[in-house]
């Protein structure tokens, strides 16, 4: 019997949901989100907010909430989605090679590539659904976004997702640890924003 507050289960963001949803054939939305869940006894369980079931091992349910799974640190989706990212940033556009690429991904999502734009700005913003989608709750996103949008658009898409949230433009970089800063007895100098 599931535990009802078992720890694979993470609740999302619901402006996640509303704002990026998953297309309507993408198979990922219904592996990575639940609504409901019903138990061995039969009683079904409603969720006012969507769980994200992406780590919960059935297998290891019976025994507790402890799990021998290996999550991997990188997977073939990211390698693909990188490759395309790469040649869009060489091209300045997605080529064949780059469609290719992704269409891996969707592909086994239960998508095809035929509607995506081939202008770099374009693609650039399909692989950042593409990236949001496969790797929901893989801590991937602040990466992805630090790394493919300027800083005024990396606040955008934060206050989209999370309107309470207050991100500065700023916030693209961690903070440099005092110590590291003092051990290099002046050779580095605290990223902007965070005093000192």
């Amino acid at each position: 019997m599931l535990q009802r507050y078992a720890y694979a289960r993470y609740i999302t963001n619901l402006n996640y949901i509303n704002s990026n949803s998953f297309e309507a054939n993408d198979q990922r939305r219904d592996v990575t989100l639940q609504y409901s869940f019903t138990y061995s006894d039969g009683t079904v369980e409603e969720f006012d907010k969507p769980y994200v079931f992406k780590y919960w091992d059935q297998k290891a349910e019976p025994k507790g909430n402890n799990t021998e799974a290996i999550f991997p640190a990188i997977r073939t989706a990211e390698m693909y989605l990188i490759k395309a990212e790469a040649l869009n940033e060489i091209h300045h556009g997605a080529n064949q090679e780059a469609i290719e690429a992704i269409q891996k991904v969707r592909g086994r999502a239960g998508l095809t590539s035929d509607h995506l734009p081939t202008d770099y700005a374009g693609f650039k913003d399909a692989l950042l659904a593409e990236y949001r989608h496969e790797f929901v709750m893989e801590g991937h996103r602040w990466f992805d976004l630090t790394r493919m949008c300027s800083p005024e658009e990396f606040v955008k898409i934060v206050k989209a997702a999370k309107p309470d949230a207050t991100p500065q433009t700023y916030h693209v970089k961690f903070p440099i640890p005092q110590r590291e800063i003092e051990l290099s007895q002046g050779a580095i100098t605290q990223n902007e924003g965070y005093g000192r």
